[in-house]
């Protein structure tokens, strides 16, 4: 299975108990940040990733504040965000050194009310701005519509450089951009701050440069985090371990690694048939319609790889005592115990035997199980639940049918599928269907409609 085809399985098999694994799908699949964030709250401080979502999808510059951690970047922030005068002066004179005195004398004239008089001709006579110095002196605002204007009149006959109106822009504008060109033109040698353009830059950035970035903005606040390791393997590079490594993250289940064992190590085995997601919503529009009753010991005929058995195990809203699933083919048993193995284990609450279906007794069955140590066993049950999801494959039909006996739970599932070659038992309507199992109690009759057919449903008493 590719990638995609894998997380959107899983989704679908988990998505009511464990909503991070669609949380996952978008991130590798979309690209979505967002949820490559929602992700990271679980294992790292979540104020921390908050603000870093912020800061990189909201665009939100009060949130970098928060995670790029500079002295000399704090003054940016007091100036452009808090409107804080005096930092734009700490600002200019660590940028230029030798205006230091000019620019105290403007500080002095924007910041105080009173004026010395003998430092406010050598003002007028450096630069010639004497309306825009009495506009500065006389305001109790230095920073109000009107005067920052003149301030900056001011700065930038001292300093004539693309800096000064970066700075009048960022504190007069609203837009992320304009309040954080100047950080990024001060601070360009920054790997940090040129990541943080990148990731941001919503106009001339590619989705995919901005999502690197964004990785990388991520990867220098997270060192050596495995999560954002594997998340960046996998939207890079389509790298499968890493993809199994953050199903494992965010899934309580067992079925990844199995999964990736048989990938790994079994690989003629192809599982991708059974877990299609036209087989996964079949079986799970089945447990829809069994929740809450009590199934006993349940006989899954035609029972395959044993994804079925798997999904009712894992619905707390299905109940019964045990499962044995029957399959004519050799090869299931062993697939079907692995993928069930946590209750194989569990006193056998789950085992595979290869048999076929219309050789068992539904009364009094004796069947064969194979043992761990590759030896064989003799069960016998009576089943209170027979279901067969797989009508449709069953050559006479009508002769197994016939083996079930009065007031056993019955659940059937087949379909119109009649392109595939090993569908000998199609039917072409739910009416069909019926009367092909003549259920003596029908408790539920439905329909399914799937991409390439219909799904037939009925569930009720023999």
């Amino acid at each position: 299975m590719e990638i995609y085809e894998l997380l959107d399985r899983f989704e679908l098999l988990y998505e009511d108990s464990t909503p991070d694994i669609s949380n996952l799908r978008r991130a590798i699949i979309d690209n979505d940040l967002s949820s490559l964030f929602q992700i990271l709250k679980k294992y790292e401080d979540e104020e921390l990733i908050e603000n870093i979502r912020s800061a990189v999808c909201d665009l939100n510059p009060w949130a970098f504040y928060k995670i790029y951690k500079n002295e000399d970047a704090e003054d940016f922030k007091k100036f452009i965000l808090n409107k804080n005068i005096w930092s734009l002066f700490k600002i200019l004179q660590k940028l230029y050194l030798k205006k230091e005195e000019v620019l105290n004398d403007i500080k002095c004239i924007a910041t105080t009310e009173y004026q010395p008089i003998d430092m406010l001709y050598p003002l007028f006579r450096i630069i010639n701005s004497d309306d825009d110095i009495k506009t500065i002196a006389v305001s109790n605002d230095p920073l109000n519509e009107e005067t920052v204007q003149a301030l900056f009149r001011i700065l930038q006959n001292i300093i004539d450089e693309p800096i000064v109106d970066e700075l009048r822009r960022a504190v007069t504008g609203e837009t992320f951009s304009t309040k954080m060109r100047p950080v990024f033109s001060v601070f360009k040698d920054d790997k940090f701050i040129r990541n943080y353009y990148t990731a941001t830059n919503t106009e001339h950035a590619s989705g995919q440069a901005r999502l690197n970035a964004t990785f990388n903005v991520v990867s220098t606040l997270l060192e050596n985090n495995a999560v954002v390791t594997d998340l960046r393997a996998i939207v890079a590079h389509d790298n499968r371990p890493a993809m199994y490594n953050c199903l494992d993250y965010v899934l309580d289940s067992d079925l990844v690694r199995i999964l990736e064992r048989f990938e790994k190590e079994k690989p003629e085995y192809n599982l991708h048939d059974a877990f299609t997601q036209g087989q996964l919503r079949s079986k799970l529009w089945l447990l829809k319609h069994l929740r809450g009753m009590d199934l006993g010991t349940v006989f899954i005929c035609a029972g395959w790889y044993g994804t079925l058995a798997r999904t009712m195990f894992e619905n707390e809203h299905v109940h019964f005592d045990k499962i044995r699933s029957f399959d004519i083919d050799p090869k299931c048993a062993e697939v079907a115990d692995t993928i069930n193995r946590s209750w194989v284990k569990d006193a056998w609450q789950y085992k595979s035997s290869t048999l076929d279906i219309h050789d068992l007794n539904y009364t009094d069955s004796k069947y064969k199980v194979k043992k761990a140590n590759g030896t064989y066993e003799v069960l016998t049950d009576s089943p209170n639940t027979i279901i067969n999801t797989s009508c449709e494959h069953i050559k006479n039909f009508d002769d197994w049918f016939n083996l079930i006996p009065a007031d056993k739970l019955v659940a059937l599932q087949s379909n119109d599928y009649f392109e595939i070659q090993d569908h000998v038992n199609c039917v072409n309507s739910l009416d069909e269907f019926k009367q092909q199992a003549p259920l003596s109690n029908i408790i539920y009759e439905g329909k399914l409609e799937l991409e390439k057919y219909t799904r037939y449903m009925i569930i009720g008493y023999a």
